[in-house]
């Protein structure tokens, strides 16, 4: 079955989704953040907007303190 609709699936298929912590309102448009402060959905009519790195699900919202990095953790500088 192949559903052709803007409705979200929260919507249509009720239950196993995560319920967004709460929205932030960007510069043409809105960021649904969970509870960590990541972004989870952009909500935009600008197509651009979905190609930009800082909107990306699981980036850190806007505004919002970036987390310091764990020692040892991560990948190891190239320069």
């Amino acid at each position: 079955m192949l559903l052709y609709t803007i409705v979200p699936y929260e919507q249509i298929f009720d239950g196993g989704a995560v319920k967004p912590a709460g929205t932030h309102r960007v510069e043409g448009g809105l960021v649904e953040l969970d509870e960590n402060a990541h972004i989870s959905r952009l909500i935009s009519t600008d197509p651009r907007m979905y190609l930009e790195a800082r909107y990306a699900p699981g980036s850190r919202a806007p505004g919002q303190a970036a987390e310091a990095p764990s020692p040892g953790g991560g990948f190891p500088s190239l320069f």
